[in-house]
């Protein structure tokens, strides 16, 4: 059994993770991309946590 859903072939969860790394092989675009969804998700959940 897999657990890592990147693994998996029949994954939605690992295709969605896969749709965010396209056009891109460079590990820093990819970090910042990982921040700025990190930030924007902080954001949103202050704006409507309150």
């Amino acid at each position: 059994m897999k657990l890592n859903p990147c693994d998996r072939e029949d994954s939605r969860v690992g295709r969605a993770l896969a749709f965010l790394t396209e056009g891109t092989d460079c590990r820093c675009c990819i970090g910042a991309r990982i921040v700025f969804a990190l930030i924007v998700g902080l954001g949103l959940g202050l704006i409507f946590g309150h």
